[in-house]
């Protein structure tokens, strides 16, 4: 993404995470991440500022392409939840994305 190569930081980050700790993150953080920016803050203060505030939160990683990306999807669940006001199918995508992404990981870095 317009030259940025830091996917390396998130890779390392993720892979270096004990299993149980994968499984909260895609069980419960899945859950609460869609509870709160989505079914409270697209309601409160729209898709847009929700979307940033998602990207934000993923600061952690140090990645530009994350913080790009978790904006993006959150602009997309956001738009989703919006249309539908239905929280569940946002929290399948939601951890049908992590889940795909932490195995490409696994088997491609």
């Amino acid at each position: 993404l317009f030259g940025f190569q830091d996917l390396g930081l998130v890779s390392s980050k993720i892979l270096s995470i004990p299993v149980y700790y994968i499984i909260y993150l895609f069980v419960v953080r899945v859950f609460i991440e869609e509870f709160f920016f989505r079914a409270f803050l697209v309601k409160k203060i729209g898709i847009v500022l929700s979307a940033l505030l998602f990207a934000i939160a993923h600061l952690g990683y140090s990645s530009i392409v994350e913080v790009v990306g978790a904006f993006v999807l959150g602009l997309l669940l956001g738009y989703y939840f919006k249309k539908t006001d239905n929280i569940y199918p946002n929290i399948i995508a939601h951890f049908l994305y992590d889940a795909s992404v932490y195995i490409l990981l696994i088997y491609f870095i």
